[in-house]
């Protein structure tokens, strides 16, 4: 691809360079804009095109795709996704991060997304308790020769960039906290792995679906992955 082709996604989603140490101030940017933290950042043009199209991943991933109706399965799926990691050799750190957000995002999908009347169904039911969906949460698991990615999908698209941004900000700024026991819906756990340089997109259709996806390098140690740059993006549809 020349330089030309390459920077035409940029036209259609703007893009913020940034760097770490001013990742939180640029948070409030987030709306309908990518921060690139460092210098460069892995497949960055595929990702832009790919924030702007209807697929599920970039066209370079591999995918294989789950489907849950109840938040009990989600147990059996990590392990699935466990069995997949042990293929890639990572570094056993990366693996857990990866499980915790995988983790996280699924039940997000089941507690937070679905809505009825402009309020959250489960806000206050314990993250332990079964939940039967009437509409199906999609995991979808995905790699190329640099990346894994995890992509979770309700069809809520319940979510909004200020509910996004105030989460992140209030976890980045904490000066302490405890990581969550899986399943107690502490709610940090996505905070976290962005905290600790995974990166994040995030697709929304509002009254239609989200799709949150994470994207791990794949790395022989975890100081060569707390190296790697980092994004984090919003691409919500205008009604």
């Amino acid at each position: 691809m020349d330089n030309s082709q390459a920077s035409k996604p940029s036209t259609f989603l703007p893009i913020i360079q940034s760097n770490k140490t001013d990742l939180i101030s640029h948070l409030d940017l987030l709306t309908e804009k990518v921060i690139l933290v460092g210098d460069e950042a892995i497949g960055l043009d595929e990702k832009i095109s790919w924030l702007n199209s209807a697929s599920f991943l970039p066209d370079s991933f591999t995918i294989k795709t789950f489907t849950l109706n109840q938040s009990k399965e989600k147990d059996q799926v990590l392990e699935s996704v466990m069995d997949l990691l042990n293929y890639f050799s990572l570094p056993s750190r990366l693996n857990s991060l990866i499980i915790s957000c995988c983790d996280e995002l699924l039940m997000n999908a089941f507690f937070d997304a679905p809505v009825s009347d402009g309020i959250v169904t489960h806000k206050n039911t314990h993250r332990s308790v079964n939940i039967d969906s009437a509409k199906p949460v999609q995991l979808i698991i995905g790699y190329n020769e640099q990346e894994i990615a995890l992509s979770v999908i309700d069809q809520y698209g319940s979510v909004n960039s200020n509910s996004i941004i105030k989460h992140m900000k209030k976890t980045f700024t904490e000066d302490s906290y405890q990581e969550p026991n899986r399943g107690t819906g502490a709610g940090i756990g996505l905070s976290l792995c962005v905290k600790r340089n995974t990166s994040l997109l995030i697709k929304v259709i509002p009254q239609q679906s989200s799709q949150f996806t994470a994207f791990f390098p794949i790395v022989k140690n975890f100081k060569e992955y707390l190296e790697k740059s980092q994004l984090i993006g919003i691409h919500i549809e205008k009604n």
